[in-house]
């Protein structure tokens, strides 16, 4: 598949693509805790963008913050590419490490969620 995507792209590097998917994935994780999502904005699309931002304005309304501790990505996988009017939309399975808490806002203290362990996930 790599090599097919060179077909369309001969700068197409897979070390440096899954690298930089690895990056921003970790960039959103830190946009959510920091609950500004306009951080990451230009690599995510409107539809996410406008999901995310709800997300995170709920959790201001709730004076609560989510918490990514001891968070890594695993490994990056691409599965699938497309080829529409001149790009390449790239697809990816992604497995993450990360333990997933929320605390008060104003005291610190923890709500629920996982924080005593890391959970994984795969997106």
């Amino acid at each position: 598949m790599i090599e097919e995507i060179r077909n369309y792209d001969t700068n197409f590097n897979e070390d440096v693509f899954i690298g930089k998917v690895d990056r921003i994935f970790i960039m959103i994780l830190d946009a959510i805790m920091e609950r500004n999502i306009l951080n990451v904005k230009h690599y995510i699309n409107d539809e996410i963008y406008n999901r995310y931002t709800e997300l995170v304005n709920s959790y201001k309304n709730e004076n609560i913050i989510r918490i990514f501790d001891e968070m890594n990505v695993k490994s990056t996988k691409i599965i699938n590419y497309e080829v529409k009017e001149n790009n390449i939309y790239v697809d990816v399975i992604l497995v993450s490490r990360y333990m997933d808490y929320f605390i008060d806002e104003n005291t610190g203290d923890y709500i629920s969620g996982v924080n005593t362990h890391r959970i994984e996930e795969e997106h």
